[in-house]
């Protein structure tokens, strides 16, 4: 069964994520946000990583860009953050072949479709960025 989204923490939109903020926010977590940037820097040492603040969702929302096109974009929950990669539908058979945790297969699944997909990982340890890492190498090749 799908995990249930949470309710966005980053709503106030005059105080800006930076990293004391964030490691109130994620708690434990914090070290595989941590890492998640080490590991995008050695993959994509030129992605531009941007804190937003938006309107329609109430919240602010990271995305990660690579030559202009959007990696994948990072909301922050109490205790863990959530990736989520927009991959094409012509990724389906790839996805499904590849080692990833069900509830990020069940994500993209309920967005059958549609032309754009999103497959959404929730991370809490650093052991959870295989997932992360998984999606990342998909959203790549696709480009």
């Amino acid at each position: 069964m799908p995990e249930k989204p949470s309710k966005p923490v980053l709503t106030d939109p005059t105080v800006t994520p930076d990293d004391e903020f964030l490691a109130g926010v994620l708690g434990p977590a914090k070290a595989a946000y941590e890492q998640l940037h080490v590991r995008l820097a050695a993959t994509c040492p030129a992605a531009v990583i941007t804190w937003k603040f938006y309107r329609d969702g109430n919240a602010w929302l990271m995305s990660a860009a690579w030559k202009k096109k959007t990696l994948f974009w990072l909301s922050a929950d109490r205790g863990s953050f959530r990736t989520t990669f927009y991959l094409p539908s012509t990724l389906e058979a790839a996805l499904a072949a590849v080692d990833l945790p069900e509830p990020v297969k069940t994500s993209y699944a309920a967005s059958a479709g549609k032309k754009i997909r999103g497959a959404t990982a929730v991370i809490r340890t650093p052991a959870d960025l295989a997932a992360f890492d998984t999606l990342l190498a998909l959203k790549l090749a696709a480009r």
